[in-house]
């Protein structure tokens, strides 16, 4: 059961369309811009790196609090108010950026780190002001033009964010010149964006010069089930990192962090589909049967398609994924990074499906579960890291995110009598006719590989009508016609 692109509103289908190729070319850039460092600093020092990310992206809940998928909740609420949220928006923001910056240089500071990690730590810390990756002044922008369904500006800037980058990166190695400025790079990159994104926001909504507490406390009151939520879900999905460094050596949070920047790539697709199915979900949010599940449906089926074949191709064809993006000198990630890529299926679904929840007001049944997967991942953690090291810290992840995909598919078949694995069985004979093919041919150049995977899955997703022409066609009627009527 499936709704047409019409169904989920010409407008949205082009909006997160552009969304997603921005971001997938601005992660590409990243990516790039990863691997240099990786190749040219080694795995110790991207380890620490990878740290210092890491560590600040923990402050980064005290800045959200559950604030931002409420924000976008109420800007396609009440559209009257939403200069009046906007400004309460950002002075709340500038009160908490501050709080998390003096916390995040203080704490550091106490933990009795090497100087050159304090150092990237503080620099960081900005990031919680500018960078839109972190709950920051730029990501409520970003929010406005989502609750309008209109995303191809944060995605263009997304991509001048990433050449940006990339062109510092190269002049840092070029020179030769130490870790800490690449971090200062991570920062800088990001102002041009944030300047022009201010701009261009008022044409949609400026901010009123009112600030309404009651209004405020309000939007709290909704938001504090979310702000548990994402604390657990930042807590299991960083914890990882800060035991790794306290349990093991910076090498092995740099072969961690070099499977899991590859795999977290993917992470881009439930965002950018998130950024106008998420407005749609809330809006038949009273229709659950007949217009919400089939809206849900759809917007899972394109990650579906995508991510299978990656876990599948990834899974015979690691190694050399590793050495391609890496080098030899980081094979030993190669297992965590299969892990690492069927975790990510599961953080899809699941990413979908609990703001799928939120947008019908469940709050509560994500956060319970979110509770559930984080003393999973705490316990396992534990367990598995001192053993296993960095690959008990990937296979905890695998676990941790899959008992929240069966915790959410069960909400979902008593609320709706719907299941996500519904989506997954058309998908059936084209993911076994890959995986024929990958075990018959893996053994063969790298490209062609590749390159037969892509026509096999293709073919068999045609031929078995998974994927039809019409709904290529739907979708490029809806991204390219712009007189394409809006959402109803």
């Amino acid at each position: 059961m499936g709704a047409s692109l019409d169904e989920m509103g010409p407008s949205a289908a082009r909006s997160s369309v552009f969304y997603l190729a921005g971001n997938v070319l601005s992660r590409i850039i990243d990516l790039w811009a990863v691997l240099l460092i990786a190749r040219h600093f080694g795995e110790s020092v991207m380890g620490r790196f990878s740290f210092a990310i890491a560590y600040v992206g923990y402050f980064s809940i005290l800045i959200d609090l559950g604030f931002n998928i409420t924000f976008v909740r109420e800007m396609v609420r009440d559209k009257a108010r939403q200069a009046t949220l906007l400004t309460g928006m950002l002075v709340y923001k500038c009160v908490m950026i501050a709080v998390g910056m003096i916390l995040a240089g203080f704490l550091i500071f106490l933990g009795e780190y090497p100087l050159d990690t304090m150092r990237l730590v503080w620099v960081m810390t900005l990031g919680l002001l500018i960078s839109p990756k972190l709950p920051s002044l730029r990501l409520v922008y970003e929010q406005v033009f989502q609750s309008h369904m209109k995303m191809e500006i944060p995605g263009l800037l997304k991509i001048l964010d990433g050449v940006f980058l990339l062109s510092l990166v190269y002049g840092i190695v070029i020179n030769d010149k130490p870790i800490l400025w690449v971090m200062i790079a991570y920062i800088v990159c990001n102002i041009p964006g944030l300047i022009v994104i201010i701009m261009a926001s008022r044409k949609l909504v400026k901010p009123s010069g009112i600030f309404e507490s009651g209004l405020m406390l309000d939007l709290l009151r909704q938001a504090l089930p979310v702000a548990v939520l994402g604390l657990f879900a930042a807590i299991y999905s960083r914890i990882d990192v800060l035991l790794l460094s306290r349990w093991s050596d910076d090498a092995a949070i740099g072969y961690y962090a070099s499977a899991y920047r590859l795999s977290e790539a993917f992470r881009i697709l439930p965002a950018a589909v998130l950024a106008s199915l998420y407005p749609m979900l809330v809006a038949h949010a009273g229709q659950i049967k007949e217009s919400f599940i089939p809206i849900l449906s759809r917007g899972l089926k394109p990650l579906l398609v995508t991510l299978i074949p990656v876990c599948l191709v990834t899974t015979f064809l690691s190694e050399s994924i590793i050495e391609l993006f890496y080098s030899s000198q980081y094979l030993p990630a190669a297992a965590s990074l299969i892990t690492l890529v069927w975790a990510e299926l599961f953080v899809m679904l699941a990413t979908v499906l609990s703001n799928a929840l939120i947008a019908v007001g469940r709050q509560k049944t994500v956060m319970s579960i979110n509770g559930l997967m984080l003393l999973i991942n705490v316990v396992l953690n534990v367990i598995l890291i001192p053993i296993w090291s960095f690959q008990g810290a990937a296979v905890t992840r695998l676990l941790t995110e899959g008992t929240g995909v069966v915790g959410f598919t069960i909400v979902f078949r008593k609320m709706a009598a719907w299941s996500v694995w519904g989506s997954c069985m058309p998908l059936l004979p084209a993911s076994c006719a890959l995986l024929i093919w990958l075990y018959l041919f893996s053994a063969q150049p790298f490209s062609m590989v590749v390159g037969g995977s892509c026509i096999v899955y293709t073919a068999v997703l045609f031929a078995t009508r998974a994927v039809t022409p019409n709904e290529l066609f739907e979708l490029y009627r809806a991204v390219l016609h712009n007189n394409a009527r809006g959402s109803s």
